[in-house]
Parts: structure tokens; sequence; C-alpha cells
């Protein structure tokens, strides 16, 4: 259904002289007077052109076009009468592109409603067109959004999770311009598991999505895009992702330990941490691979069998060389059972990194 907004008039696309009452006016034809770009599906995008014409005796300087008025909107010109030029992409500023009597350009426009992060229903813009000596030409755009549904988030951070951890995320899709409509998921994706559940509130139509991880996750940082379907006919697809960073299930932080003397006590900490839900740790065991006087270590047990902490301390001069040697840490997990952390006692000439 049409909205109301698209009912009123709009001026004919006629040839227009652009004036002002203390400016000379400049013989610029611009079709049309108001580019309608039609109804876009969120999402998706749309294309339009403005033709412009220089219908005067003399040659017009364009010094800038722009801005279009958000990073949706972007623009290429072209000079149909200039043989194999190429597309000049417009700038607000410092263009000095001159139009000689009687020269087309061709701007056109791309509005990419995939670049929303907000719900929208309606779009338009005025770019402005700088020709030296005259007063700024307005081209004026509008589309028609048809945002059915809304998601969010639009991108669910999972942060730093187990190979095995099974990790889970929530989006909930609410009605915005549609009243009803059922989400079409499959089973799974690439091996995320997908349920969906309704859950309207007042007069709003409503889905939560859940997805959950494989039961194992290649190591690394990871970003997992969902697309998927509803029961509208020419909806746009429902979008959403989550990104994250696996670890081994058992994973400790930082990679390595810096420790840089100075004749004092220096201090720092290696974190333990069973990172999937069932997965507990008995007390960690740990043992320094080489005796080096005034090197230390203590456990704390931050939470019981998630998360434990080794304080390690250092009191003494600073060698004349880098010393590097390492902690080893008994997991007593079947899958990890041990930890080797290189550990590095820095000489006065090495600078510890920031």
């Amino acid at each position: 259904m049409l909205k109301l907004r698209r009912l009123l008039p709009l001026f004919c696309c006629l040839p227009f002289w652009v004036a002002c009452d203390k400016a000379e006016p400049v013989a610029l034809l611009v079709q049309p007077a108001k580019l309608d770009l039609g109804t876009i599906p969120f999402g998706s995008f749309n294309e339009g052109s403005f033709e412009i014409q220089n219908q005067g005796t003399s040659p017009l300087r364009i010094l800038g076009i722009g801005p279009s008025g958000c990073d949706c909107a972007t623009m290429a010109l072209h000079l149909p009468d200039r043989p194999n030029s190429s597309p000049i992409r417009p700038e607000y500023r410092g263009m000095n592109l001159v139009l000689q009597p009687g020269e087309r350009a061709t701007l056109d426009i791309v509005l990419d409603t995939s670049r929303y992060r907000e719900p929208i229903t309606w779009k338009s813009g005025r770019i402005p067109l700088i020709v030296e000596g005259h007063p700024p030409v307005g081209l004026d755009y509008f589309a028609d959004i048809w945002t059915p549904f809304w998601v969010e988030p639009w991108s669910i951070p999972l942060g730093e999770i187990g190979i095995r951890s099974r990790a889970t995320a929530s989006a909930v899709v609410r009605s915005q311009e549609a009243e009803e409509f059922t989400v079409l998921t499959p089973p799974d994706l690439d091996g995320w598991k997908i349920e969906t559940k309704r859950v309207d509130t007042d007069a709003t139509c409503a889905w939560e999505l859940n997805v959950t991880a494989p039961p194992e996750l290649p190591e690394g940082p990871f970003q997992k895009n969902f697309v998927l379907r509803t029961d509208l006919a020419g909806a746009p697809p429902l979008k959403f992702s989550v990104r994250g960073n696996v670890l081994p299930d058992i994973a400790h932080s930082p990679s390595r330990l810096l420790l840089q003397p100075n004749g004092q006590v220096v201090s720092t900490v290696l974190s333990i941490r069973a990172l999937p839900d069932d997965l507990f740790l008995s007390l960690p065991q740990f043992a320094l691979l080489d005796l080096i006087p005034g090197l230390e270590a203590q456990l704390e047990t931050v939470q019981e069998g998630k998360l434990y902490r080794l304080h390690i301390k250092f009191s003494g001069e600073a060698p004349l060389e880098t010393v590097k040697t390492h902690i080893l840490i008994k997991t007593g997990n079947t899958e990890t059972p041990q930890l080797k952390v290189p550990l590095f006692l820095l000489s006065k000439k090495t600078k510890s990194p920031q």
C-alpha cells in the first residue's frame, strides 16, 4: 500500500533556470526536478540519474558536487559528449570541471539501504551542485524504503570462546511495516543450529532467533553471517552475524610473559581459563623449567575449576643478555594436558614492548 507521503504532489520534471534575487541565473538544465528512486526493500539498493546540461552560451565551471547526505548514497559523474572519458568521482570542492555550451553530464546516484543500522521507511536528500559565480543548484532525490521487519542486534560479539564451547547467540526480529510474518529457518546452517520462538509484544509480531555453534570450531577469529527468509512475498532477507575469537578450551593469556628487571621487584600475571561451560580444571600444577635466582611464582584461584592466575615475580638486576625460560603448567585435562608458556627476562638494552 502506498504511503500517504508518496501521494504528495511533486514538481514536474521540466527544464528550469535556477536563479537568485541578487545573482545572475545559471543556464543549467537539470532533469528530473526530483529524482524518484522508487520503492526499495530494506537491505537492497536502487539507482537513478540526473541529466545535466549547459544551455547557455558561455562555459560553466563546476566547482563541486555533494555531499550526498549520507554514506548510503554514492555518486558517479559521466560526460557522454566526451568519447572514451572515464567516470568522475564527484567531490564537494576542487572539481574544476568545465561544461561547454550545450554539453551534457549525467550524475548517477546509488542508494544502498544495507548500510543503514536503524529501521527506516523513507529517505530524501539534496545534493548541492556548485557552479562558479552562481548560487548552488539543489539536486533532490527520494525513495520509499520497505522495511517489513527489523533485526536487533544485527551483529553479535561472542568474545573469546573455546573450540568446543558450543557458544550461543540470540537476536530478535520485530515487525516494522508488516503486521504478520513467519521466519523460515533450516535446522542448521554450516553446522550452526538455528531455533526460532514467537515472542510477540502488544501488537508487535516478533521472533527470537537462537543460534548455537557447531560441536567444534577452528581456532582463530571468525565471523558467521546468517541470511534467513520469511513467508512474506518479495520481502528482504533477515541478516545478522556473530563474531568472536576461538581459543583452545583451556586458554592462557598473555601468550608470553615479559619481565624488565630493574633491581627491584617486578611482576606479571598469567591467566588460565577453562572456556566451555561444562569443562572444569583441577588445581593446575606449575613448574619453572629453569632455576633462576630471584624468580618465583604463586597460584591464585579466582573461580574454582574455571579461572586461575599465576603471579610471577622477579627481584634482581637485569641480565647482560635476555634470558628465555618456560613455565610448565599441568592442567589434568586429557585434551590439553599441559601448557608451556615462554618467559623472558629482558636485558638492560632491551626495551619492553608496550
